[in-house]
């Protein structure tokens, strides 16, 4: 019984299920080996439990006094939200070996030289696996391959890639950042970005707000209107 069967079992018994609300918001490893390692019929089933978890529950509990310092890793970046989530898990879905940055940037973008399309497709890679859609190797040149999650993705329909990845985006750092720190007042996405430069910070100010529009999508919450860009 995988973590997420665990955590279904404890939802349909009526017990107190903080733990795996806990585990799931913070990454923890248990948590992420379904997502990438699961079968066809397991990964399909885990898929159908995530898009039915309460979110308003989960940002209830993203609390202020859990949350860590943002780091420039946290602060998403693409060039395509489509592209980096559906688009890239499909030509992967297709490639068993993998494909490197450079590869996965000729499939997907139309740059016209080999290092723009080599960090073009490292971008949506980079995107992609914080939604645990893809793997990277270890060695160099990195090869970027599918998970079970991933493999599975492109086969959903729109309102169901909508409620997965809203439900994954509360899991970024700088995403409970934001909710943790506006149920206590304002908060501004720029004071809380101040580990980059202010340059980096509004060319990924728009990513930012897609993904939190994502994650609190359909949430009547009075608090979220301090979230200020």
């Amino acid at each position: 019984m995988n973590f997420y069967d665990e955590w279904e079992k404890c939802c349909n018994e009526s017990r107190n299920d903080q733990y795996y609300i806990n585990s799931f918001l913070f990454c923890s490893a248990n948590s992420i080996d379904p997502l990438e390692r699961s079968s066809d019929k397991d990964i399909k089933k885990i898929i159908e439990f995530i898009i039915t978890i309460d979110k308003e529950k989960l940002i209830d509990c993203i609390d202020e006094k859990y949350i860590k310092p943002v780091y420039p890793s946290d602060v998403i970046q693409f060039s395509n939200f489509n592209k980096a989530t559906s688009e890239i898990t499909h030509v992967l879905k297709y490639e068993e070996n993998g494909l490197t940055f450079e590869e996965i940037g000729y499939f997907l973008s139309s740059a016209d030289n080999k290092v723009a399309g080599t960090k073009y497709g490292e971008n949506q890679s980079k995107t992609a696996k914080d939604f645990n859609l893809v793997n990277f190797t270890i060695n160099r040149p990195i090869i970027v391959t599918n998970t079970a999650l991933g493999n599975a993705f492109p086969f959903l329909d729109e309102t169901n890639k909508k409620k997965l990845l809203g439900i994954l985006s509360l899991r970024n750092n700088l995403i409970q950042v934001l909710i943790a720190r506006s149920k206590n007042g304002e908060v501004y996405y720029n004071d809380v970005v101040s580990c980059l430069a202010k340059s980096t910070a509004k060319r990924r100010h728009n990513n930012v707000k897609l993904i939190l529009d994502l994650a609190i999508a359909n949430i009547d919450k009075d608090y979220l209107k301090n979230i200020i860009f």
